[in-house]
């Protein structure tokens, strides 16, 4: 269980992170416009 938690938690982790990158690309393009 504790080892299911922490592929949860990193899977959690790199999914923010690219939401993260992808909103950052969206703002920077938004910029361009």
């Amino acid at each position: 269980m504790n080892t299911e938690f922490n592929n949860f938690a990193l899977t959690d982790f790199k999914r923010r992170q690219w939401y993260d990158i992808i909103k950052l690309e969206h703002i920077h393009n938004c910029g361009n416009d």
